[in-house]
């Protein structure tokens, strides 16, 4: 029972004295944690040239286990400036030791004789983060959660090491250092060289995703190399004054090493940091953060606010204490630094210095006029126009195929599965943009419809490669879209997370806050987000087309070159920092753009519309905008536009939109973007049925996590946070499902609801690793492959004439086959022209790059399962090889009927 009750007793005293320090330490982790970014954050170590980010996380690590635990000798003076105290130095700093370095047991100090409560000592509280990094990159790397308890063992076992060795040595330590400061400080300084090559050693390779077992091993020999400096610092530069025969340390009076090397260290973590936080400023203003992982820069801003904390708060309470509260002079002083503290918070909290204003740009020549908006059906009409006449005046189709683009929130992730999809049917279909009337997004698929819609702007086509595959003598050319992964890489594979961390903690409360006053500008971490979305789009879009212009001798050509990237360069700034309606100005080939809000002031949706929103119930945003004459002579950047509808919870700030309110991320209120499909489509099916125009309306849904409806869920204890939890699944659980089930229901024929999901569960943050963004892929180009085809079909030269044709004919020559194969090219060309010597519509070939390893014949419906099998058996007498035949109509049931896959294992 006495165990239990100092174990209690000193967590108790832990928290009270260090519980701040600790929750700030571990605030970024367990934020990342949170917004299930942590996967990501940890695997973008294993990109190249990644070194100096493996060293600086260890760096910095470090700077927080110091922050943690070194003694504020710096506050000592500061309370003496500010105070005009005449204390001695020393003395405080004696007590202030005493404080700081707690012990598991009750003790009395040797000088003053008084009690220091028990409490964990502080060196293994700075060990904290670094456990639970270590622990977490055992998970991530190796896909086990199992390791994280492993990987605490792990660490928990060289610490222990270095305590049995320690203790055992102690009479050795003892003869060396005893009264000799000279060695101590060769001790100091020999542990700081030894830590400077310690932070070289990532530097030995060139790529870590081979060496994943290095990197940790990495960091343990970091932490241990760290807890095992403090334990012997602690232990050598104690040694007299613990020591009760010495009349010094009895009087109170440490050795000048303990004071100064305590002071270097404390001005060292201080300087350190500062340095950090400028570095980080200097490329936050160029949207360059994104250079240093995340873990560096949320590390730093912890040190920082631990620092400023201790500095400024807790250590003048603390020292007035210590010195006595007696005199009016500190009983006010202690009061001023309280109520500091307060009004800081508050305003930090409540009442901003950084007003958050959404974005605008100036207009060289603004005509109202320019900026008059079309209803939804004139502008459908105008389109329908321009897209089903030829050159000849002439209807291209009869029926004419109208996609309506939905696209579902979800960070990165959201824009890199948007953004890879519409590209990959671009390239496998030029005339699908054609198609596409209208994209209707919420939160991180906004940011990939904005990189495509800017890909139109230029008039680019993401076009697959051409590579070529061996079978024996024989060579032929299979298409590949590695092009259009790699450019989505290129944008994607970057850490957006830094510009919002810096934003939200530091710099909008600073100096964005202070430069907005003074220059009326508009700064805050949404203007660093558009920047650093921009600037990935040019380096992303330069990169797929380079323009060769090194390479280039003849001077007249490589001016031509300049003179174009210059105005390929002006193109994209136009179009991300021009008016949101620039694009839609006289123009009616593109597809109307719907950015879905939620507008925090009362809860409810707001959408910018490129169109009057007279046939929606929603705030019409953009409208709001135009009708305030403040905005008269300034564009309402589409960028900035863009940066609203994913205006993510604390990662962005909530931009006060004049005649509206403060702008939120759209999937606050629902999710899918398919509640604005609804009312498009409702509007568009009602007109066309009015005027008589003949077309096929397919709703387009890409969800990059699967649709969660109603289910059936466990018990669970009532709690008061039941309350919370309702109000953080409703948008996602509530208002989403409800919204595609809506849209689905309101189709009469299933094949025009096509929704593409990928399989796997991805992260939802602003940090995307490149093998996430493989797998993604891998969804699009694979495993979503069918339901692409059949998106695509309903455009193809085929699809209207076969589908007048009676659809009870079971003839060969209306049976769409697809060979998909992962293997030799020559046994599916052999299987395609045995196939359609028998009457077979067989497609082109598509070579599928596939883990598969089984040959099967896959049917969509219960009517089309004899064809199927007499497919198999056509198949099996062709390839030799055992084939199975598969029912895939519950995965995909708006495959039309009678077409058939052929997959050809490797």
């Amino acid at each position: 029972m006495g165990f239990l009750e100092r174990s209690l007793e000193m967590l108790f005293n832990t928290i009270k004295y260090n519980g701040l320090y600790i929750f700030l330490s571990l605030l970024f982790p367990l934020m990342f944690y949170k917004l299930d970014a942590g996967r990501e954050i940890v695997l973008f170590l294993l990109n190249d040239k990644q070194q100096y980010n493996i060293s600086l996380i260890a760096f910095s690590f470090s700077l927080i286990s110091l922050a943690i635990w070194c003694i504020p000798v710096l506050a000592i003076d500061y309370f003496k400036i500010v105070t005009d105290g005449k204390v001695d130095k020393n003395e405080l700093f004696e007590k202030l030791d005493n404080n700081y370095n707690g012990t598991i047991q009750e003790s009395v100090t040797p000088s003053n004789n008084k009690t220091i409560t028990p409490q964990i000592p502080v060196k293994y509280l700075s060990i904290f983060p670094w456990i639970i990094f270590v622990s977490t990159m055992a998970v991530v790397f190796y896909n086990n959660k199992a390791l994280f308890f492993v990987g605490i063992i792990c660490c928990v076992a060289p610490i222990v090491l270095v305590n049995i060795l320690i203790k055992r040595n102690v009479t050795k330590l003892r003869n060396i250092f005893w009264e000799k400061e000279t060695k101590k400080w060769v001790f100091f300084y020999s542990i700081s060289g030894f830590f400077i090559i310690y932070l070289l050693l990532p530097f030995l390779f060139r790529n870590y995703d081979q060496h994943r077992f290095a990197l940790i091993l990495y960091y343990i020999l970091g932490f241990v190399m760290h807890y095992s400096f403090i334990y012997l610092y602690d232990l050598i530069r104690k040694l007299e004054i613990d020591d009760p025969l010495d009349s010094a340390a009895q009087q109170g009076k440490p050795l000048a090493f303990n004071y100064q090397s305590a002071r270097l260290i404390h001005v060292g973590v201080i300087v350190s940091v500062i340095v950090l936080l400028v570095v980080f400023y200097i490329y936050n203003q160029k949207a360059n953060l994104g250079e240093f992982n995340p873990i560096v820069v949320s590390v730093a801003i912890s040190c920082f606010l631990i620092l400023g904390f201790e500095f400024f708060i807790s250590s003048q309470i603390l020292i007035v204490n210590m010195v006595g509260n007696d005199t009016l002079k500190l009983k006010l002083y202690k009061f001023a630094v309280i109520i500091g503290s307060v009004v800081l918070l508050y305003a930090y909290f409540f009442s901003s210095f950084n007003n958050h204003l959404i974005r605008k740009e100036n207009i060289v020549n603004y005509e109202k006029t320019d900026y008059d908006r079309l209803k939804l059906e004139d502008y459908f009409q105008k389109w329908y126009d321009e897209k089903n006449t030829d050159l000849n005046n002439n209807q291209k189709d009869s029926v004419f195929t109208v996609y309506l683009v939905s696209g579902q929130g979800g960070g990165s992730r959201a824009g890199a599965w948007f953004l890879m999809n519409m590209l990959y049917m671009d390239a496998k279909n030029a005339s699908f943009y054609d198609h596409v009337f209208s994209i209707s997004t919420v939160s991180g698929s906004s940011s990939g419809a904005n990189m495509y819609y800017a890909m139109h702007q230029l008039g680019t086509v993401v076009n697959p490669n051409r590579q070529q595959y061996d079978e024996t003598t024989k060579k032929t050319d299979s298409i590949t879209y590695n092009k259009i992964k790699n450019f989505t890489k290129n944008i994607y594979n970057r850490n957006y997370l830094n510009s919002g961390i810096f934003g939200l903690i530091l710099n909008d409360f600073s100096v964005d806050a202070l430069t907005n006053s003074f220059f009326n500008e508009r700064k805050d971490r949404n203007y660093t987000l558009q920047k650093e979305e921009l600037k990935a789009f040019e380096e992303s879009y330069f990169r797929l087309y380079p323009t060769g212009m090194q390479q280039e001798k003849n001077a007249s050509r490589k001016q031509t070159m300049i003179n174009d990237s210059l105005a390929k360069i002006k193109t994209i700034r136009n179009y991300f920092e021009g008016d949101f309606l620039s694009i839609y100005k006289n123009n009616y080939s593109n597809p109307l753009f719907f950015l879905n809000t939620t507008i925090i002031d009362d809860g409810t949706k707001g959408i910018f519309s490129p169109v009057k929103m007279g046939f929606s119930m929603f705030r019409d945003l953009y409208g709001d905008y135009r009708m305030c004459n403040a905005s008269d002579n300034y564009a309402l950047p589409m960028v900035a536009c863009v940066n609203q509808s994913q205006a993510f919870p604390m990662m962005n700030a909530y931009s006060y939109l004049h005649g509206s309110g403060r702008l939120g991320d759209g999937g606050m209120y629902e999710n899918s973007g398919t509640e604005t499909t609804l009312e498009i489509y409702k509007t568009l099916r009602k007109y066309c049925d009015e005027k008589k125009i003949k077309v096929e309306f397919v709703l387009l849904n890409l969800m990059n996590s699967k649709i969660n409806g109603r289910q059936n869920n466990d018990f669970s204890k009532a709690s008061y946070l039941n309350t919370l939890s309702a109000m953080a699944n409703n948008p996602f659980f509530g208002h989403e499902f409800i919204a595609y089930e809506k849209l689905k229901n309101e189709i009469t024929n299933p094949t025009d609801f096509i929704s593409i999901i990928p399989e796997n569960k991805y992260t939802l943050t602003r940090m995307l690793s490149a093998a996430t963004i493989d797998s993604l892929f891998k969804n699009i180009t694979v495993k979503n492959k069918t339901i692409s085809d059949n998106a695509l079909n309903k455009i193809s030269r085929g699809y209207k004439s076969s589908s007048e044709t009676d659809s009870a004919a079971i003839d060969g020559n209306l049976t769409k086959v697809f060979i998909q194969y992962s293997g030799q090219v020559g046994l599916a060309t052999r299987l395609k022209q045995n196939l359609t010597k028998k009457g077979y519509k067989v497609q082109a070939l598509d070579f599928v790059p596939s883990e598969n390893s089984i040959n099967s014949v896959r049917y969509f419906h219960d009517e089309d399962e004899g064809l199927a099998k007499r497919l198999k058996y056509e198949v099996k007498l062709q390839t030799k090889r055992n084939v199975e035949v598969e029912n895939f109509g519950k995965i995909y049931p708006f495959v039309p009927k009678k077409q058939i896959e052929v997959w050809l294992a490797e």
